[in-house]
């Protein structure tokens, strides 16, 4: 018995995990088939084209399980005895989604100072870098097209997701204590976001509707409201198994009415944020079944999704440099090169940056910060005076170290199943890709 809740939450990530799999797949095939197969983007049937440029329903399917999954962890956290302090989980967000992108930002200037003649004369790296570290890329590309680095501009997605997650995060901190006001507020946004997005592509074109902020973040504020449902929807736990299998048959359709991108910015793509919110509810307030555990958690597919944002980071720039150096090979041959080194270098950011990352998220410390970032550095400062202050010539005091109460646990609320969790110290807990 004491084995059953942790099987139903690895079924459930397992799940989440190869849903994302899938998501990534659709973004490489869509980058690939615009760059390396366009004779082939636009051409063949319906269900070819939803292989090659779903791009768009791949990314929302990204949104909608980040977004659930950190609400559930700054609900729950907004429940516990420690109380949500704001500060503490932008620190941790940015933590969670900044040190890859470094990476790849110093990659990327090194090989802009060694190459000979450069890829993209002309376009200065440093402003659409500093952009991208102030999560308002998608901005400058809206406003600043011919100037933008190409190759960066799928990093869009991460600055859309911060900024909803910055409005997600003041929400549930103002109104956690009232459930219903915060569900009213989030299903009034998320109304009128769905009018505005249509309303952005029929009047401002494709361009600006892809980038905008208010017409994107549609998918996050989806997967925010039906965190905040859960706990209503558990009345619900017996009709579950079928809502999850008829939310996926639903995708599935939505998969191939949302090709094309007029019906993305129209009710078909609303309705692909709905089947998500669905699922992701379904697979929460019930244990997952499993054929659905075997199916969509087949181990490759999950394994995809945990490297997911590793994969997501790093392939559009090495397709885009390819694109521009190897004009003489075929598309077989630059398409395998590319996936090669794509696979190769996910591969190493996860077993590096990305481990390095998880381990910071679940140190112990992290729990000196448990009533907030002004409290502990108040506390920080008055021990260090305490300390010089009664300090003898060649002593040292314990004051010097303050260790507050609760130190020794670290609640992790915003890990992939959504769930608080403790981790005893010198156990560190690993953290999801990108959920943290």
């Amino acid at each position: 018995m004491s084995d059953r809740p942790h099987t139903v939450v690895r079924d459930r990530v397992q799940v989440f995990d190869g849903l994302r799999g899938i998501a990534i797949l659709l973004v490489m095939l869509s980058h690939t088939s615009w760059l390396t197969w366009p004779h082939v983007r636009g051409e063949g049937n319906i269900v070819t084209r939803a292989l090659l440029e779903n791009g768009n329903f791949a990314v929302s399917i990204f949104f909608v399980i980040g977004a659930f999954l950190y609400t559930r962890g700054l609900l729950n956290r907004a429940a516990s005895p420690q109380g949500l302090h704001p500060g503490v989980h932008l620190v941790r967000r940015v933590l969670r989604l900044t040190p890859a992108v470094l990476v790849l930002l110093g990659v990327l200037a090194c090989v802009a100072a060694l190459e000979p003649t450069p890829t993209y004369d002309g376009l200065r790296l440093g402003e659409s870098a500093q952009s991208i570290l102030t999560y308002t890329w998608n901005w400058y590309v809206k406003d600043n097209p011919l100037v933008a680095r190409p190759d960066l501009g799928h990093l869009w997605y991460l600055s859309v997701d911060m900024q909803v997650f910055l409005l997600v995060l003041l929400l549930v901190w103002l109104l956690h204590k009232k459930p219903w006001a915060l569900i009213g507020t989030l299903s009034l946004i998320l109304l009128m976001v769905f009018a505005w997005r249509t309303h952005v592509y029929q009047t401002e074109g494709l361009y600006q509707a892809l980038l905008r902020t208010n017409a994107r973040m549609d998918a996050p504020l989806s997967g925010a409201l039906a965190a905040c449902l859960v706990p209503y929807a558990r009345r619900f736990a017996r009709w579950a198994p079928t809502a999850a299998v008829g939310s996926l048959v639903a995708l599935a359709a939505l998969s191939l009415a949302t090709v094309d991108d007029v019906q993305f910015f129209r009710l078909p793509g609303d309705l692909v944020d709905v089947a998500l919110a669905v699922f992701v509810v379904a697979c929460t307030i019930a244990p997952v079944s499993a054929r659905l555990t075997g199916i969509l958690g087949f181990a490759p597919l999950a394994m995809l999704g945990r490297r997911s944002l590793s994969l997501y980071i790093w392939h559009f720039p090495i397709y885009m440099y390819l694109y521009h150096h190897t004009e003489s090979w075929s598309y077989q041959l630059r398409t395998a090169v590319a996936l090669a080194l794509t696979v190769t270098i996910a591969v190493v950011n996860d077993r590096t940056v990305e481990h390095w990352v998880g381990r910071t998220l679940v140190d112990p410390r992290w729990s000196r910060l448990d009533r907030g970032i002004p409290t502990y550095l108040g506390a920080l400062a008055s021990a260090t005076v305490r300390g010089v202050a009664g300090r003898h010539p060649g002593t040292t005091t314990a004051t010097e170290q303050p260790t507050p109460e609760g130190a020794s646990t670290l609640t992790v609320n915003d890990d992939a199943a959504g769930r608080s969790a403790t981790a005893p110290a010198g156990q560190p807990r690993r953290t999801r890709p990108d959920d943290a």
